[in-house]
C-alpha cells in the first residue's frame, strides 16, 4: 500500500513546475529563432524588390532595344530556361509589387 504525504505532492508539484518553465524557456528560445529567420527573409525580399524595382527597367529598356521582334511560336529566352537562374515570384504578378517611385 502507498503512502503519500503531502510532502510527496508538493514535491511531485514542484518538478512539475521545473519542467514547465525548462519548456516554456526552450519554446521561447526557439520562437525567437524563428522570428530572426523570418526577419531576414524579409529583408531579403526587401532587397530584391527594391533590387529588381532598381534595375529590371533599365535591364528591360536595354535588351529590348537589341533584341528583335519575335516571330510567331518563338519565347523569349527567360521562358526558354536560359539567362539568370535568379528569380523573384511575386505570384501571378510578372512585375515587381507596387514600390514606392526612385
Amino acid at each position: 500500500m502507498w503512502t503519500i504525504t503531502s510532502e510527496d505532492v508538493t514535491r511531485a508539484k514542484e518538478k512539475i513546475k521545473e519542467r514547465r518553465s525548462e519548456i516554456e524557456a526552450s519554446y521561447a528560445e526557439a520562437l525567437k529563432s524563428l522570428d530572426a529567420d523570418l526577419a531576414e527573409i524579409d529583408s531579403m525580399e526587401r532587397f530584391a524588390g527594391d533590387f529588381a524595382g532598381k534595375y529590371a527597367h533599365e535591364e528591360t529598356a536595354a535588351a529590348e532595344e537589341n533584341e528583335p521582334p519575335f516571330e510567331e511560336g518563338e519565347t523569349s529566352g527567360s521562358e526558354g530556361g536560359h539567362g539568370s537562374r535568379w528569380r523573384l515570384h511575386f505570384g501571378g504578378n510578372r512585375e515587381a509589387p507596387n514600390l514606392p517611385p526612385r
